[in-house]
């Protein structure tokens, strides 16, 4: 448990509030300050005595606390400490039997329907989520979800976490990468079952987190009526869209897809509903190489680690005592300011103030936690 303490011995000390400063594009978690953390006009020594065994705090609302603890005086405030609220990013890897050609969308082999193995999609694309994840695996809490699943030309996908490969978490790239080689390309493309099966499970989880989809297919989704070759693009569309609608953004990368007719414009479509799409002409993050799908990752993973979800570490006493300034104006709680978890451990910007911290339009927030609260 986490708490606040106020000590006194025979001083009057006036005392403001502890204070969280995030930046604009963390989330934060409250750590103790130390006894440095004394405000007051020239510190405990030159405050007038209030007889003994007594002490006053004077709240930033005027109204007084007064100690009647025996000891030495300060007020173990809470102090700003910003830390990342990690990411939940779950990746929806497509393992369809196309995964395994080449760059080029062509088969191996002495009649070209071998798997092209180095050479292939499935290892280009593989081996850059392997990278990124374990360079980041302790700022992102990456999760891996495979589709479809199943024998070859499977239009199969498993929800919940059945159905997920790895849990998002931190420190998960030896997992994902047990993982990733424990199967091969196989199956169709099932797009909009695999989104809806994803959303529906990251709702699922507990954790405060920021959550996030990131899609990496290598053409057009198919299955409808399910039919491995039937295309499903309009129905993975709707679904891309009715996911972000929920909250979850999708982040779509497609490799070796640039020209390929409606493929192309099915993805870039696929991530402007997603409302993560990418600047310029093609939203998409398109990608021809391992080295490309690496800085793509990168990207979206500093573009979900933008939030405005903080960590109080804990849930206090008074919520209403709690006050929030972005770039020094004080805001009360609604629908387009700022907001509570449901079990007051997380505070969150809502509305048009989390879009201007998202573009960077407010530099500053603040979280103001009165010295009568408690964080337990």
């Amino acid at each position: 448990m986490r708490s606040r303490r106020w000590f006194g011995s025979g001083a009057r000390v006036w005392l403001m509030a502890g204070v969280l400063v995030g930046g604009a594009t963390s989330g934060c978690s409250f750590e103790r300050a130390n006894t440095s953390a004394l405000t007051g006009a020239g510190g405990a020594g030159d405050l007038p005595d209030a007889g003994p065994g007594s002490f006053d705090i004077v709240q930033p609302d005027g109204s007084v606390f007064v100690s009647e603890v025996q000891t030495e005086v300060f007020c173990d405030a809470i102090t700003a400490t910003p830390t990342p609220l990690p990411p939940d990013i779950l990746i929806l890897l497509d393992r369809s039997g196309s995964m395994a050609n080449d760059i080029n969308d062509q088969g191996c082999g002495t009649h070209g329907n071998a798997d092209c193995g180095p050479t292939s999609k499935w290892t280009q694309m593989t081996a850059a989520i392997n990278q990124a994840v374990m360079s980041s695996q302790d700022s992102v809490r990456w999760g891996l979800k495979f589709f479809g699943n199943g024998a070859a030309n499977s239009c199969n996908v498993t929800d919940g976490a059945a159905g997920t490969a790895v849990a998002p978490g931190l420190n998960t790239a030896t997992a994902i990468a047990t993982a990733i080689a424990g199967t091969q390309p196989a199956t169709g493309t099932p797009t909009t079952n695999a989104e809806t099966s994803a959303a529906s499970y990251l709702q699922s989880l507990t954790d405060p987190n920021p959550k996030f989809i990131l899609l990496a297919t290598d053409g057009k989704p198919t299955c409808n009526g399910g039919s491995n070759t039937a295309d499903d693009s309009p129905a993975a569309i709707a679904a891309v869209g009715a996911v972000a609608a929920m909250g979850l953004n999708t982040f779509v990368v497609g490799i070796a897809t640039t020209g390929m007719g409606t493929a192309d414009a099915t993805l870039n479509t696929m991530a402007d509903m997603g409302g993560e799409p990418q600047a310029g002409t093609t939203h998409y993050y398109p990608v021809a190489s391992t080295a490309e799908l690496v800085t793509a990752i990168e990207k979206i993973q500093a573009i979900a680690a933008l939030t405005c979800s903080y960590d109080l570490g804990g849930a206090p006493t008074d919520t209403n005592g709690v006050k929030v300034l972005v770039d020094g104006q004080q805001l009360d709680p609604g629908p387009d300011t700022w907001k509570f978890s449901s079990d007051e451990k997380t505070l969150t910007l809502t509305g048009s103030t989390c879009a201007a911290v998202m573009a960077q339009t407010i530099r500053k927030v603040q979280i103001f936690l009165p010295c009568g609260i408690v964080i337990m």
